[in-house]
């Protein structure tokens, strides 16, 4: 069998650089606002923008593909396949570990849902916060790999 790829869309690497140039804006009218004023408390103000400043933040990293040096987001073989689609993503999985492979259509996109036997085995490879958040992408959608 031929190996098969899926590249990486040069929209998200924009999209995730947008993101990060948001968040620098906000934090640099925290900093002015901070200075000008001279709060001798935090206002409200400077809490709700330090809140879009976090969750830009993750949303950032959460998006953002391993290795943007290669296009290869995620390559089919005969033995297994390869995920690096995003920070998420779970590496090498060999077929043995896939119970099935589901496509699913919501809202007119279109989702292919691999279900892994033993998904916590490789959830345990990866960083608390990242295991973190494949534990909220499992409760989504029933599994930690879902390509768009």
């Amino acid at each position: 069998m031929k190996a098969t790829y899926i590249r990486h869309n040069d929209s998200i690497k924009y999209l995730v650089l947008c993101m990060i140039v948001a968040n620098c804006v906000f934090i640099e009218i925290m900093l002015v606002s901070f200075i000008v004023n001279q709060y001798n408390s935090i206002p409200l103000d400077f809490l709700w923008l330090s809140l879009v400043v976090v969750i830009l933040a993750i949303w950032a990293v959460a998006i953002t593909p391993r290795d943007w040096k290669s296009n290869v987001a995620f390559k089919i073989t005969d033995q297994g396949f390869i995920d690096q689609s995003t920070y998420l993503a779970l590496g090498y999985i060999p077929w043995e570990d896939v119970q099935k492979v589901k496509r699913v259509k919501r809202l007119n996109i279109d989702q292919i849902r691999i279900y892994l036997k033993e998904e916590g085995k490789y959830r345990a490879k990866k960083r608390p916060f990242a295991r973190f958040l494949i534990s909220i992408k499992c409760l989504f959608f029933g599994t930690p790999v879902v390509l768009s």
